[in-house]
C-alpha cells in the first residue's frame, strides 16, 4: 500500500469517510503514515460535542491533551450538543475550545427533558452568548450558525448572539420543542428574564454584514424577527430564505414588508405557514393571499417551495410565479381524508410556461413522499417528455 501514489490513497480515504462510519475512517489512519494525514483531516473535521454521554466534552479535551498533532485547528464544523438539565460545561472547558482557527460552521443544540425547569434553559442561553462571543468575534472563517432553541428565546439575547458573528453568511434557527421561536420580553414572559432589560430594545448596531442565507423554523417570533431585521440601518439582502412558522395571517405584515423591499435579490424560498396543534393535528395555512402580493416582488426565484392546504389550488399559485429563472419547484400538499387530486393537466399547462424547469415535485407535506403517480403522469406529457418530475423524494 505504501507504493500507491499519495492521490489515489487521498481518494479512497475520502470514499471511505463519504459512506461509512466514524470508527473506519480511524482505522484508515492505522494503515501507515502515508494514511495518517488525510484520515485525521476527515476524523476531526466534523465534531460532535455533549456534556452528557460518551462524547463528552471533557473527553476530548482529554485526547487533545495527548496529541502531538494541533487537533482544534482541524476541525471545520463543530456541533455542540447540551443537554441543559445535565451539568453545565465548565467555564474552562469552554474556553479551551475557543482556539478553532478554521472553524465554517457552529451548530448549539439545546436538549431539555423537563421543558419547565427555565433556569436551566437560561443557563443554555447564556453559555451559548458567551461562547459564540469567545469563538465567534475573531474567526474569519465561521460563516454558519445553527441554533437549535429549547424554549423562547429573547429577541435581544438572539441580537446579542449575532452581533459576536461578523463573518456570519448562513443562520439557522429551529425548534428543539413544542412552542420554541423568538419572543419580545417585554410582552412575553420568557425563561431569559435577568439577562435582559426589559425596557430596552433589541441592539441594532452590531449585525453580521454579509449574511445572506436565513432558515427559520420557529413556532413564534417570524414576524417579530424581521421586523426587527427591518429595523437595522442596512437590512441583510437575504437570497435564500426559507420561512416555517405557526402564526396567524395577521401577523404576515414585516415578512412581506422585507420581499417588498427585498425580494428582488431573493433566489431561493421556501414559505410553509401552518398552525400545528399537538392535540388536534397539522393544518397548512391558505396563504394565497400573501402570494398573490409578494411573487410579483420576487423575479429571479430559481428556487420555490411551497406548503398548502387545497391541493386544487396549485395551478392558480403557480400562475402567480415568475418563470424567467426557476429551475426547481416543490409543492407540499396537506393529505387528509377527503383531500382533493390535484388538477395534473392544469398543472403540466402551467408549468410549460417554465422554460428553465428542471425539477418538479408535489410531496405530502407530512410524509415527504412524492404523490405523483403512474396515473398523474399519464396526465403531464409535457412534464414527462421534458423529465423533469422528481418521483422519489428525501
Amino acid at each position: 500500500m505504501r507504493d500507491f501514489a499519495q492521490e489515489l490513497v487521498d481518494l479512497v480515504i475520502d470514499n471511505v469517510a463519504a459512506t461509512t462510519i466514524a470508527t473506519d475512517i480511524g482505522n484508515c489512519g492505522r494503515v501507515c503514515r502515508h494514511w495518517f494525514p488525510r484520515s485525521r483531516i476527515h476524523l476531526f473535521s466534523h465534531l460532535t460535542l455533549t456534556n452528557a454521554g460518551s462524547a463528552n466534552i471533557e473527553s476530548f479535551l482529554n485526547i487533545i491533551d495527548g496529541s502531538f498533532v494541533p487537533i482544534l485547528s482541524l476541525v471545520h464544523t463543530l456541533h455542540i450538543r447540551i443537554v441543559v438539565h445535565s451539568p453545565r460545561p465548565s467555564d474552562q472547558h469552554m474556553t479551551r475550545l475557543r482556539n478553532l482557527p478554521n472553524l465554517k460552521e457552529l451548530r448549539m443544540h439545546g436538549q431539555t427533558v423537563d421543558s419547565s425547569n427555565f433556569l436551566q434553559e437560561v443557563q443554555f442561553f447564556s453559555l451559548v452568548d458567551s461562547y459564540v462571543l469567545s469563538v465567534g468575534t475573531g474567526c474569519t472563517s465561521l460563516t454558519r450558525f445553527d441554533l437549535v432553541l429549547p424554549t423562547t428565546l429573547s429577541i435581544h439575547v438572539l441580537a446579542d448572539v449575532l452581533s459576536s458573528l461578523p463573518f456570519l453568511r448562513e443562520l439557522r434557527l429551529s425548534p428543539e420543542n413544542y412552542g420554541a421561536g423568538i419572543v419580545d420580553p417585554a410582552t412575553f414572559p420568557t425563561p431569559t428574564e435577568g439577562i435582559v432589560d426589559r425596557k430596552t430594545a433589541p441592539r441594532t448596531d452590531a449585525f453580521p454584514p454579509h449574511l445572506h442565507t436565513l432558515d427559520i423554523e420557529l413556532y413564534v417570533g417570524a414576524s417579530l424577527l424581521f421586523r426587527w431585521l427591518l429595523s437595522l440601518p442596512e437590512p441583510p439582502i437575504l437570497t435564500s430564505l426559507t420561512i416555517k412558522a405557526s402564526e396567524s395571517l395577521e401577523s404576515h405584515g414585516p415578512v412581506e414588508t422585507y420581499l417588498r423591499r427585498f425580494g428582488a435579490h431573493t433566489e431561493s424560498l421556501t414559505l410553509a405557514y401552518h398552525l400545528e396543534d399537538r392535540f388536534s393535528g397539522y393544518l397548512i395555512e391558505d396563504t394565497r393571499a400573501l402570494e398573490a402580493r409578494i411573487f410579483r416582488f420576487t423575479p429571479r426565484l430559481v428556487k420555490l417551495e411551497l406548503s398548502m392546504q387545497q391541493s386544487e389550488t396549485i395551478p392558480t399559485i403557480l400562475l402567480l410565479l415568475p418563470s424567467a429563472h426557476l429551475t426547481t419547484l416543490k409543492v407540499g400538499v396537506c393529505i387528509n381524508v377527503g383531500t382533493r387530486e390535484p388538477d395534473w393537466s392544469a398543472i403540466d399547462k402551467v408549468v410549460s410556461r417554465f422554460g428553465t424547469l428542471l425539477r418538479l415535485s408535489v410531496t405530502d407535506q407530512r410524509l415527504g413522499h412524492s404523490i405523483i403517480t403512474t396515473e398523474a403522469m399519464g396526465l403531464m406529457p409535457n412534464a414527462r417528455a421534458r423529465n423533469i418530475l422528481v418521483l422519489n423524494v428525501v
